[in-house]
């Protein structure tokens, strides 16, 4: 009896190790875990639709390189870390540099928040600033560089719009990495104002009708371009001047104007003093040669 329980014991492990809804393709990284990966989906979906049931679909995520499947490669923009293609299939080169820094961990984690927003409310036109707003907090994505970027941006005044960030596919990278920043600091003053729990509220009230606009409007009082203004605002008051603090070119050229400017000041000020000395010389001696003269 106990060896008959022993063995379904093992086949139902073997079954749940090799069953699932997401398959991998491709060259993935040896670190990334399949059994992982289903998890935190599970966990992904039901901290954006709490109240939904989770749709296992069938998933692939197909990792690339560049000598395999260039077809897949034409499916994201040059600076790509991956992408998420309808709600069935993810794409991610492992032999690129990762967009914004990010691990492959995280890259898929933030993919998988794609798919499973499109598969939970497939009826909202979700912009594209929410969008990744919500993949980059939930990912775990966050460094001091995303600070520095929108800092130097608010310095030149270069912010994007959170409205033309439905087109960043067809941004540089420049360009891109200060959208997304943007989109990810825009979801999270929505997390801190209001906890995790306003996403799931917003998208619930704007599926009924599919218009994200009014889910907005009903849970904050906001438009879109009202909650914008505030957006802005709000990285103005707090990264006006991080750059300056942050970005290790500018230290070193502040260093170095520091340096030159103490040098120059200390030349000018030995200059004077050797002046000082030379005119006091002078007085001296005119004076010696008058007590000469007057000794006589």
């Amino acid at each position: 009896m106990l060896i008959n329980k022993l063995i379904l014991f093992i086949v139902f492990l073997t079954c749940y190790c090799f069953a699932g809804f997401i398959r991998f393709e491709g060259p993935a990284p040896t670190n990334i875990n399949r059994l992982e990966v289903q998890a935190r989906y599970a966990e992904l979906y039901k901290m954006v639709a709490p109240s939904q049931e989770i749709d296992r679909s069938p998933l692939v995520i197909r990792f690339y390189n560049k000598r395999s499947r260039a077809e897949t490669k034409k499916l994201l923009p040059e600076w790509g870390g991956g992408g998420a293609v309808g709600d069935d299939l993810i794409v991610i080169p492992v032999d690129s540099k990762p967009f914004l820094n990010q691990s492959f961990t995280q890259i898929i984690y933030h993919e998988l928040v794609h798919i499973l927003l499109k598969r939970a409310y497939p009826s909202v036109d979700i912009p594209r600033w929410f969008h990744e707003g919500i993949a980059l907090s939930l990912s775990g994505e966050l460094s001091i560089n995303e600070h520095v970027v929108i800092s130097r941006a608010i310095f030149t005044g270069s912010l994007v719009d959170l409205d033309h960030i439905d087109s960043v596919n067809m941004f540089s990278k420049t360009r891109a990495d200060l959208a997304y920043c943007q989109s990810h600091q825009a979801v999270q003053l929505l997390i801190r104002t209001y906890g995790m729990e306003v996403i799931p509220e917003i998208l619930g009230a704007a599926k009924p009708k599919g218009d994200f606009e009014r889910g907005m409007y009903g849970v904050l009082g906001l438009t879109e371009k009202e909650f914008e203004k505030i957006a802005e605002k709000d990285l103005q008051k707090r990264y006006s001047f991080v750059f300056i603090i942050a970005d290790t070119y500018l230290l070193w050229a502040g260093i170095m104007l520091l340096f030159i400017v103490g040098l120059v000041v200390t030349r000018i000020r030995n200059r004077k003093k050797l002046e000082e000395i030379g005119d006091s010389e002078d007085t001296v001696s005119g004076e010696n040669r008058e007590n000469t003269l007057s000794n006589k």
